[in-house]
C-alpha cells in the first residue's frame, strides 16, 4: 500500500534521481534551498498536477517521472473501474500501477501501464492513492465535500447513507417518470393534431405492405399492351409458326427415335429431348394463362391509381415509409390516451412523488441528527489532539447548514478553527495557513486513521512554528498514523525526523558550474549525522542526535 519507487529525469535541478521508499514513515530533510520542493513537484505531477515546460532543467529537451504504487484491497474495485474505462488493467496480477509522465516544451503525454491516458484519469487515481497536505493543489481538507466525509467516517454514517441514498434514488427516478411524462401531455392544439392524424390514415386504411403490391400491379398494367405484344410474339415462336420451336422439336424427336433403333445410345438423348419438349409445352401454358389474367380495364386502371396515389401522399406526411405510417399512427393514439388519462396518472404520479419525499426527509433528518450529535465529539477529539500538536489554545467547530436534499441528505458543513487565543472561529480554508491545514489534517486522520481508505499521506511544512516538546509529539502521530498510511514527511525539526522509518537527505551541488539536487537514503549513522546538523552540529548536538534516534527507534 504504497509509492514503490519514483524516477525523475530533467526535473528542474534535478538530472537523473531514482528514490525507493519505505511502505510507514519516510521522513525527507535538507537545508533550505536544497531542493526538496522538486522532490514533492514530482510527486504532484505523478498524480495530476500541471507540467509546466518551465521546469524542464535547463539545457534539456524533456522530462520524465515514472513511478509505482502497489494498490491496497480496499481501492481495488475503484481503481479497477477507472483503469476498465481507459482499457488498461493492472500487469499479471500484481496489483501494480506504473505511471509515466513526459512533456517536452510542446508536448505532454501520460502513461498508465504503458497505455496513453488522459490528465483527468490521472487526477482521479490521484485522488483515490494520496492526500497531499502543504504549499500546493492538493489542499483537500478545505472542500467541502471532504469535510462532510471526514464528519460521516467518525460518526461512521454508512448504513444511514445506505438508506437514504436508497430513497434518494427512487425519488429521483419517480421525478425522472414525471418530468417525462408531463413532458409528452399533448396540448389541446397538439390533441386536435393528433386526432387529425388518426383521421387522415383511417380515410386511406393502409394495409401492410400493400404500396409494395400496388407498385408492382401498376407496373404490370402500365406496360399491358407491350406485355400483350410480347406474349403474342413468344407464343408464335414457340408454336403457332411454320418452323415453331415445338415443331422443330417433335421433327427431331422422330429423329432421335430412328436412331434409337440403330443404336441404344441414343436412348437417352430421346428421353431428354421428350423432357424438352414437355417443358416448352408448360412454359407455352403459363404464357398464356398470363394472357388470360391480363387485366386492360381502365376503369380498374383508374381505381388502381386513385389508390396508389392516397398511399403516396399518407408516406410522404407520416412516412416515409408504410412502416413509419403506421408508427405515427400508433403514437397518436398512444398520446391521445395519455391526455384522456393525463389528470388520474398525474395524481398518482404526484402522490408516489410526496410519499418518497416524506420518507427521504425522515431518513435526513435521522442522518443529520446523528452526524449533529456525533459532531460534539468529533470536535472535543480534533481539539485535544491539536493541542498535542502545539496549538495549545486553539479551537474546532463544526458549522451545519440546511440546503436541497443532496446525494448525502441536506447538511452543508464548515470546519471552524481558531489557531490562537484571542482569534475568532473562522472558515478553516480562509484562516490556516498551508502549516497550520496540515496539522488539522493530522489531526484528523490520527483520529480516523482505522477508517480513512487514501493509503498514502504526503506532509510538507507540517513542522512549521513549533518546538521543543510538541514536535516530538508531532512525530510521534506521525509514527502512530504510519501504522495504517503510507507517509512522506518534509521536516525541519531533529523531533520529527527522529521518529522516521527511512530518511532522505536531499542535497544540492554543483559540478562544472551546473547545480545538481540528490537525494540519498541514509543509514543509521548518516541519519544521527544529518539530525547533528539540524540541531546546530557540534559535539553536544551528535550526543543529543544519537539520543533521538534512538528514542524514535521505539
Amino acid at each position: 500500500i504504497m509509492i514503490n519507487w519514483l524516477q525523475i529525469k530533467n526535473l528542474a535541478l534535478v538530472d537523473n534521481l531514482e528514490i525507493d521508499f519505505g511502505s510507514k514513515l519516510n521522513i525527507v530533510t535538507g537545508e533550505t534551498g536544497a531542493g526538496k520542493s522538486i522532490i514533492m513537484s514530482a510527486i504532484a505531477l505523478i498524480l495530476g498536477g500541471r507540467a509546466d515546460k518551465n521546469s524542464i532543467r535547463t539545457g534539456e529537451k524533456s522530462c520524465e517521472i515514472v513511478s509505482s504504487f502497489s494498490i491496497p484491497k480496499n481501492l481495488l474495485k475503484e481503481i479497477s473501474d477507472i483503469l476498465e474505462t481507459v482499457g488498461c488493467a493492472f500487469e499479471d496480477d500484481s496489483n501494480e500501477l506504473i505511471i509515466k509522465r513526459i512533456f517536452t516544451l510542446k508536448t505532454s503525454k501520460i502513461y498508465l501501464n504503458d497505455k496513453i491516458i488522459t490528465l483527468s484519469t490521472l487526477k482521479n487515481l490521484g485522488d483515490l492513492l494520496v492526500d497531499m497536505h502543504g504549499a500546493n493543489e492538493h489542499q483537500s481538507l478545505i472542500k467541502e465535500s471532504v469535510q462532510l466525509n471526514f464528519l460521516d467516517k467518525y460518526a461512521k454514517t454508512n448504513q444511514e447513507i445506505l438508506d437514504y441514498n436508497k430513497l434518494f434514488q427512487e425519488l429521483k427516478d419517480i421525478q425522472k417518470e414525471k418530468s417525462e411524462f408531463l413532458a409528452n401531455i399533448p396540448n389541446p392544439v397538439e390533441l386536435d393534431h393528433f386526432k387529425f392524424i388518426i383521421s387522415e390514415i383511417d380515410k386511406v386504411a393502409p394495409q401492410k405492405n400493400e404500396d409494395d403490391e400496388l407498385i408492382a400491379k401498376h407496373k404490370i398494367i402500365a406496360n399491358s399492351k407491350q406485355i400483350a405484344e410480347i406474349i403474342m410474339h413468344s407464343s408464335q415462336i414457340i408454336e403457332e409458326n411454320d418452323s415453331s420451336i415445338i415443331d422443330n422439336l417433335r421433327t427431331l424427336f422422330c429423329n432421335v427415335q430412328e436412331l434409337s433403333k440403330f443404336d441404344d445410345k441414343f436412348k437417352k438423348i430421346e428421353e431428354l429431348l421428350n423432357i424438352t419438349i414437355e417443358s416448352v409445352q408448360e412454359i407455352s401454358y403459363d404464357i398464356a394463362r398470363y394472357a388470360d389474367d391480363l387485366e386492360l380495364d381502365e376503369s380498374a386502371f383508374n381505381e388502381l391509381e386513385e389508390r396508389l396515389s392516397a398511399i403516396q401522399t399518407i408516406k410522404r406526411r407520416y412516412g416515409p415509409t408504410l412502416e413509419q405510417v403506421f408508427a405515427t399512427y400508433a403514437d397518436a393514439e398512444l398520446r391521445i390516451v395519455q391526455f384522456e388519462n393525463s389528470q388520474d396518472m398525474k395524481i398518482s404520479l404526484d402522490a408516489k412523488e410526496k410519499s418518497a419525499q416524506i420518507a427521504i426527509e425522515k431518513t435526513a433528518v435521522i442522518l443529520s441528527k446523528k452526524r449533529k450529535k456525533m459532531a460534539i465529539l468529533f470536535e472535543k477529539d480534533v481539539v485535544n489532539e491539536l493541542h498535542k500538536l502545539g496549538f495549545l489554545k486553539s479551537d474546532f467547530k463544526i458549522s451545519f447548514k440546511k440546503s436541497e436534499l443532496g446525494k448525502l441528505g441536506y447538511d452543508k458543513i464548515d470546519y471552524l478553527f481558531s489557531p490562537n487565543p484571542g482569534e475568532e472561529l473562522r472558515l478553516l480554508k480562509k484562516i490556516a495557513s498551508s502549516g497550520e491545514i496540515s496539522r488539522v489534517m493530522l489531526a484528523l486522520k490520527t483520529i480516523l486513521a482505522e477508517s480513512d481508505t487514501i493509503p498514502i499521506l504526503i506532509f510538507d511544512e507540517i513542522d512549521a512554528n513549533i518546538g521543543g516538546e510538541t514536535a516530538s509529539i508531532v512525530g510521534s502521530e506521525l509514527k502512530q498514523l504510519a501504522k495504517n498510511h503510507q507517509i512522506l514527511c518534509i521536516s525541519h525539526l531533529p523531533q520529527v525526523a527522529s521518529k522516521g522509518d527511512v530518511h532522505f537527505l536531499v542535497q544540492k551541488e554543483v559540478i562544472d558550474n551546473k547545480t545538481y539536487t540528490k537525494m540519498i537514503e541514509l543509514d543509521k549513522k548518516q541519519k544521527q549525522q544529518e539530525i547533528s546538523r539540524m540541531l546546530g552540529g557540534g559535539s553536544a548536538a551528535f550526543a543529543h542526535a544519537a539520543d533521538l534516534v534512538k528514542k524514535g527507534e521505539l
